[in-house]
C-alpha cells in the first residue's frame, strides 16, 4: 500500500512492522517474565532467551511486571504472549535441584534413602500432594506457578532461575555468607537496621553511613540490602587512594551492562538517564562503599570527579524504586544532592559480650568493658582482640588483659591496633604475615573479592603442603574478610587493614614481585572474553603492571591474544571494543601510550587507540594513530602493521567522504600486501575498492573486485571485523550498482552475524543498509522503523560517523514521504555530527539535500 502522507507517520511503526527479510510466522516456544508492563493496544517488555523484548499481548488485559508469560511467536523483533500459569525447571535449573538434593541427603535428610528423593521440607510442607509434586519438578512437568515458587522457596532456590529466565533478576555479584558466619560477624545492630528501614519508609532514597573506620558501615549496609530482598543489588567499591578512582561516566556504563544487558554509551547523560529510567522500573539496592576517598577536605567531590554528583542527584532521584546505601567516614556537602545522613553509633558492651561469647572467649566483665571504652566499640578492633585471645591465651580473656592492659590502654588508635597485630604475626607466623602483606596488591575494586587460587600466586615462598595453614590462620585471626561463594573461598581485605599491608609492602622488594605474580594470575584465569565481567577481570592485571611502573607490561596485557568464538587470537582491546567498554579501554591505553618506548608494541597500541577513536566518531585523531602506528611500522620494518594502518587510514577518509585520497589507500593495500602473511589485507582492500568503484561510477571495476573477493572469502571465516564487515562492504557496493536482491541479502547476513557475536555497530549499519533499499521500493515505513533501530543502537555506543549517515538517510526518507518538518530537523542532526567529527565533504553532501528541500 503506498504511502499517503496526510495520515503522517505511526509513532509506533517499528513494533508492528513485519519485513520480508524476517520470517513473521515464525513460532517460538517458551515462557518469558515480564519486565515492563504490558497494557491493552501497547507493548512492554520480556526477558526471554538472554534477551531484552518488546512484547504484546493480543488479549485486552494488563501484565504487570515481574509476571510469567508464554510466548507464542515473533513478529520482527516483538513478540506475541499471554498470560502463563504453569512452570517447569530449566535443565540447569533441575541441575540445580538435584545438587541441594544431594547436599540435603549428605546432611542425612531422614526423609531421603537416595539423593533423589523428595526432601523432608518439602514433604512436610505439601503433606500428600508432595510426591506427585516432586515427581513432576524431576520430569520437567509444568506445576502451578505458586506451587513452582514455593518448592523453590523451600529448598532455599531463585524460582527465576530454576525456571530458566536467565540471571538478569539475580541478587548480583551477592557477597554470600553462610547464616553462622552472618551470625557471628553481625551483631549488635538491631537497632541500626530498624533505623535503615524507617529512614526507607520515610521515602529516603540514599542514606550516607557515617562513622570512623572499623565501625561496621560496610558490613551493615550489605545486611541490610541482603535481607531487603531486591530484584537487584548494585555495588560500587571505591579505590582506598584518589588517584585510582574509578569514574563515576565508567561505574554508570558498567551497571547498564553487566546489570541491566545495556549496551555502553559515551554521552555521560545520556546513559544517566538509561540508569534513571531502569530505577524506575525495578527494585534496587545499591552500596557505595568507602566514598571519603572522592571527598575533599570541605566534603565536596574532586574535581577530576564531579560527575559523582549527577549521579547521586539520580539516586536521590524522588521516583526512583531504588534505595542507595552510600558508607563514608566524612559527610557529603553538595548542594544539589540529598542524602539522608546516619552517624553509625558504636557498638555497645552487650555487642563486644555477645561476640565474644560466639568466640568461645569467657567475658571477664571488668577486663571487657575496660577494651570497650578504650576501643570506642569499634567492630573491627572487636573482632582482632578476640582473635587474639582465643588463639593466644586459649579464650582466657583475664590472663590476656593482665599481660597487655598497659599497651592496650596507651594504643586506642585502631591503626595502631592493626599495626601491633601484623608485628604480632610476623613473630609468630612469617609465612602468614608475608602473604597478608602481599595481598595489599589486590584492588578489590572491579573485582571486588579474589579467589583461593590468586593469593596461592603470592605464597611463592611457601610449601604446597602449607597453604591451606597458612590461609587458614589469616581467617582465624579475622585478618581478612573470607565469604562462602560457588563452593569456594573468596577473600577481601577491610580498608584499613589494606591500607596497613600496602605501606608494609610497598617498602619491600616483594612489591614488585607480588604485582607481577598478581598479573600473571589475572592473565591465565581468563581464557575467552564474552561478557563484561571477562573483560574487566582480564584487565586487572593492566593496573598491577601500573602499580608498578612498568607500562611495557600493562601494554603486554592489553596486547594479549585469547580465543574467542568469532576469532580464533582476540586481544583484550579488540574484545573491549567488541563488548563496548570503550571508555575504560581508551583511558588505559591513552595512560601509558607516552611511556611505552617505541617498537611493535606501541605501534600495535596506536592502532588500537585509532581504532578507539574511529568507533566513536573521532575520526581526525584516528587517523593520526593510525599515522604513528604506520611510521612506527615502517622504522622497524613491520610490514604487517604497515599495511594495516593504510588500511585504517582508508576507512578513516571514507568516513570523511574523502573517496578518492581513500581510493589510494587502498590500491597502496593492494600492492604491499602481496605475501602470503598479509594476503588477507590485500583481500579487504578488495572489498572496499569495490564499493568506492561503484561509487565513482565505475560499475565494471566494481563487480571485478566483488568477484575477487567472493573467490576469497572464506579469509574472513576466522577474523571478526573482517567478515562483518566484507558483508556490509559488499551490500554497499550492490545496493550502489542497482542490485537490490544481493544487497538486501548481504546486510542480512550481516547482520545474523552481528547479532550472535555482539558486534554492535555491523549491525547499526545493515539496518541501515536494508531502510536504503526499503526506500528504494517504496517501503517507507520499514525504512523509518530500521533507520529508528540503527539510530538507537549508534545513540547507546556513541559512534558518531555513523549515526551521522543514519540520520541522513532518514532525512532522505522523510523527503520521500513529503514530510518537511522531520525531513530538515533529520538533515540538520547530520550536520551537526559531520561538523563536530570535521568533515566538510559529507557536511556539504549534506547541505546540498537540505537546499534542496528548502526550494521544494
Amino acid at each position: 500500500m503506498p504511502y499517503d502522507p496526510r495520515q503522517g507517520l505511526p509513532p509506533d511503526s517499528f513494533d508492528r512492522q513485519t519485513d520480508d527479510w524476517r520470517n513473521s510466522s515464525e513460532s517460538w516456544q517458551g515462557q518469558a517474565i515480564v519486565e515492563r508492563e504490558i497494557l491493552p493496544r501497547k507493548a512492554g517488555q520480556v526477558y526471554f532467551n538472554n534477551a531484552f523484548w518488546l512484547a504484546r499481548c493480543l488479549q485486552e488485559i494488563p501484565i504487570t511486571t515481574g509476571e510469567i508469560v508464554d510466548v507464542l511467536q515473533r513478529q520482527g523483533t516483538t513478540l506475541i504472549v499471554e498470560p502463563a500459569f504453569l512452570l517447569k525447571p530449566s535443565r540447569s535449573g533441575l541441575e540445580r535441584i538435584l545438587e541441594v538434593c544431594q547436599a540435603l541427603y549428605e546432611q542425612q535428610d531422614s526423609a531421603q534413602e537416595n539423593p533423589q528423593d523428595c526432601p523432608s521440607v518439602i514433604r512436610s510442607t505439601l503433606g500428600d500432594s508432595a510426591l506427585n509434586t516432586w515427581q513432576r519438578l524431576l520430569q520437567r512437568k509444568p506445576l502451578n506457578i505458586e506451587r513452582f515458587k514455593q518448592c523453590c522457596e523451600l529448598l532455599k532456590l531463585d524460582w527465576r532461575r530454576i525456571a530458566g529466565y536467565g540471571n538478569h533478576s539475580d541478587p548480583v555479584v551477592q557477597r554470600s555468607v553462610s547464616p553462622e558466619a552472618a551470625k557471628l560477624s553481625f551483631v549488635g545492630r538491631v537497632r541500626a537496621m530498624s533505623d535503615l528501614e524507617e529512614l526507607r519508609k520515610k521515602d529516603a532514597r540514599a542514606v550516607l553511613i557515617l562513622g570512623e573506620g572499623g565501625l561496621g558501615k560496610t558490613t551493615l549496609a550489605s545486611e541490610f540490602l541482603r535481607q531487603q530482598r531486591f530484584a537487584l543489588r548494585l555495588e560500587g567499591w571505591m579505590a582506598k587512594e584518589s588517584q585510582n578512582l574509578v569514574p563515576a561516566e565508567m561505574l554508570v556504563q558498567e551497571w547498564l551492562q553487566r546489570y541491566f544487558q545495556e549496551d555502553s554509551s559515551p554521552n555521560f547523560r545520556l546513559a544517566l538517564d538509561r540508569l534513571r529510567q531502569k530505577l524506575r522500573e525495578v527494585s534496587v539496592g545499591i552500596l557505595l562503599d568507602n566514598f571519603e576517598t572522592a571527598l575533599d577536605r570541605h566534603g565536596h567531590l574532586l574535581p577530576d570527579h564531579r560527575h559523582y554528583v549527577a549521579l547521586l542527584e539520580v539516586l536521590t532521584d524522588p521516583e526512583v524504586q531504588s534505595f542507595t546505601l552510600i558508607t563514608s567516614r566524612e559527610p557529603v556537602h553538595e548542594a544539589t544532592v540529598r542524602l539522608q545522613s546516619y552517624v553509625l553509633p558504636q557498638l555497645d558492651l552487650n555487642a563486644w559480650t555477645e561476640f565474644f561469647e560466639q568466640q568461645q572467649v569467657q567475658p571477664e566483665p571488668e577486663s571487657l568493658a575496660q577494651m570497650h571504652r578504650s576501643y570506642r566499640g569499634n567492630a573491627k578492633a572487636m573482632t582482632i582482640l578476640s582473635s587474639t585471645v582465643q588463639l593466644d591465651y586459649e579464650g582466657n580473656l583475664g590472663a590476656y588483659w593482665q599481660a597487655h592492659q598497659d599497651d592496650l590502654l596507651q594504643a586506642t588508635d585502631l591503626q595502631d591496633l592493626i599495626a601491633s597485630h601484623f608485628d604480632r604475626l610476623q613473630q609468630l607466623y612469617p609465612e602468614a604475615y608475608r602473604l597478608l602483606c602481599r595481598m595489599g596488591c589486590y584492588r578489590f575494586q572491579d573485582i571486588a573479592l579474589v579467589p583461593s587460587e590468586a593469593l596461592i600466586y603470592l605464597m611463592w615462598d611457601v610449601p604446597e603442603t602449607q597453604y591451606g595453614r597458612v590461609l587458614r590462620c589469616l581467617r582465624d585471626w579475622f585478618l581478612v574478610e573470607c565469604r562462602q561463594e560457588q563452593d569456594q573461598h573468596q577473600y577481601r581485605l577491610h580498608p584499613a587493614i589494606q591500607a596497613e599491608a600496602i605501606a608494609r609492602l610497598r617498602s619491600t622488594p616483594d612489591w614488585q614481585i607480588a604485582n607481577q605474580k598478581a598479573a600473571s594470575f589475572w592473565t591465565a584465569r581468563v581464557r575467552a572474553i564474552q561478557t563484561v565481567e571477562d573483560a574487566l577481570t582480564a584487565l586487572e592485571a593492566y593496573y598491577h603492571c601500573l602499580q608498578i611502573g612498568d607500562c611495557q607490561a600493562a601494554a603486554r596485557v592489553l596486547l594479549f591474544r585469547r580465543h574467542c568464538p568469532w576469532e580464533p587470537e582476540e586481544t583484550l582491546g579488540v574484545a573491549a571494543y567488541r563488548i563496548g567498554i570503550l571508555q575504560r579501554m581508551t583511558k588505559a591505553i591513552e595512560q601509558i601510550i607516552d611511556r611505552v618506548p617505541p617498537g611493535q608494541i606501541l605501534s600495535k597500541l596506536y592502532n588500537h587507540l585509532g581504532d578507539l577513536y574511529w568507533f566513536t566518531g573521532r575520526i581526525q585523531e584516528a587517523m593520526r594513530c593510525h599515522e604513528q602506528s604506520r611510521a612506527i611500522a615502517v622504522q622497524f620494518q613491520i610490514k604487517s602493521l604497515e599495511i594495516l594502518a593504510l588500511f585504517n587510514t582508508g576507512l578513516c577518509q571514507i568516513e570523511l567522504g574523502e573517496l578518492p585520497l581513500a581510493m589510494q589507500r587502498f590500491e597502496q593495500v593492494n600492492q604491499l600486501a602481496l605475501n602470503p602473511e598479509c594476503h588477507v589485507y590485500a583481500v579487504g582492500s578488495w572489498f572496499c575498492l569495490a564499493f568506492l568503484y561503484a561509487c565513482c561510477q565505475q560499475p565494471q571495476m566494481a563487480r571485478q573486485y566483488v568477484q575477487k573477493v567472493r573467490s576469497e572469502f572464506s579469509l574472513f571465516q576466522g577474523t571478526g571485523w573482517g567478515y562483518g564487515y566484507s558483508l556490509i562492504f559488499l551490500g554497499l557496493t550492490y545496493q550502489h550498482l542497482q542490485e537490490f536482491d544481493l544487497s538486501m541479502r548481504m546486510y542480512q547476513q550481516a547482520q545474523d552475524y552481528a547479532k550472535q557475536s555482539r558486534y554492535i555497530l555491523v549491525q547499526a549499519k545493515a539496518f541501515n543498509g536494508i531502510a536504503v533499499i526499503e526506500r528504494s521500493r517504496g517501503q517507507f515505513q520499514a525504512a523509518i522503523a530500521h533507520l529508528r533501530n540503527a539510530r538507537n543502537l549508534l545513540i547507546q555506543i556513541g559512534a558518531k560517523a555513523d549515526l551521522a549517515e543514519v540520520y541522513y538517510q532518514l532525512g532522505l526518507t522523510y523527503q520521500g514521504m513529503r514530510l518537511v518538518e522531520e525531513s530538515q530537523a533529520s538533515f540538520l542532526m547530520a550536520i551537526e555530527l559531520y561538523e563536530q567529527m570535521n568533515a566538510p565533504r559529507q557536511v556539504e553532501k549534506v547541505r546540498n539535500m537540505l537546499g534542496e528541500e528548502k526550494n521544494r
